[in-house]
């Protein structure tokens, strides 16, 4: 487990904490659903991207499908 220390406006602070927001559990899901969203929009920008501009498998380099398969991967 991971301990981290994070500075907030009060206000923000405050409001988080009576929405119940600071507590390890919830921070967990959040920053697991943000990062999970983060991968999704990266996936789908590569996505629009090599829908942009189509290749015909002559174009294929071995590099080109490695990096498919690691930016696959990694999300």
């Amino acid at each position: 487990m991971t301990t981290i220390t994070i500075e907030l406006p009060d206000d923000v602070a405050q409001s988080a904490q009576q929405a119940g927001l600071l507590s390890g559990h919830t921070l967990a899901t959040i920053v697991r659903e943000l990062v999970r969203d983060r991968a999704a929009r990266k996936l789908q920008q590569a996505i629009q991207q090599f829908e942009d501009r189509p290749v015909s498998a002559e174009e294929l380099t071995t590099s080109d499908i490695q990096h498919a398969i690691d930016a696959t991967r990694s999300h």
